[in-house]
């Protein structure tokens, strides 16, 4: 059923109204959402906007922390496995996709998917490297923090240890590099 509702929403443009619990149907199907708990709006705005907010409720944990970023497949690297997407954060390298070049995908990174370094590392299995600002900081429990990253035109969310946000000297206006495991975009 998702893919005739996808076609129908691309054909005739019109708004549709889809009620799920499932956070990969959200992912797929829109572009704005409404989350509720209890009865009430708990959030509500742009998927990409309600899904890195750094305050998310309880309610919308099931929806994931992290970042929803839209984009176009630039090409395929059938030999490596890897197709690139490029966004409003950057090119993005991510397993291969059966979608033509030119289709618009969908993204969704979780913020503990999210590695952060001061520096570039050499040798190393990450082909996601972005150059990253600090815009803000949570705790989000006793020892977890949550960034908020402007990263190019666009906007990432991390989440670390209290630890390795002191050992990094992490606040806002920090410059980092942003690591993403291509791996981590398979979902």
């Amino acid at each position: 059923m998702l893919p005739y509702l996808e076609e129908l929403n691309a054909r005739f443009r019109i708004p549709i109204i889809y009620v799920t619990h499932d956070a990969d149907e959200v992912l797929r199907l829109a572009s704005d959402v409404v989350l509720l708990g209890n009865g009430a709006v708990v959030a509500a705005g742009a998927l990409s906007a309600v899904t890195s907010r750094l305050d998310l409720p309880a309610e919308a944990e099931a929806l994931g922390l992290g970042a929803v970023l839209e984009g176009r497949i630039e090409g395929h690297d059938e030999v490596r496995g890897l197709s690139t997407l490029a966004t409003t954060a950057g090119r993005f390298k991510l397993p291969l996709q059966k979608r033509a070049v030119g289709s618009r995908v969908a993204i969704r990174i979780n913020a503990r998917d999210v590695a952060l370094a001061l520096e570039r590392p050499n040798a190393i299995s990450v082909q996601n490297m972005f150059d990253a600002t600090v815009a803000e900081m949570r705790p989000a429990g006793a020892h977890v923090v949550r960034l908020g990253l402007h990263v190019g035109d666009g906007r990432l969310v991390a989440e670390v240890t209290a630890d390795a946000a002191q050992r990094l000297g992490l606040a806002p206006g920090a410059k980092v590099v942003a690591l993403v495991k291509s791996v981590a975009l398979a979902r």
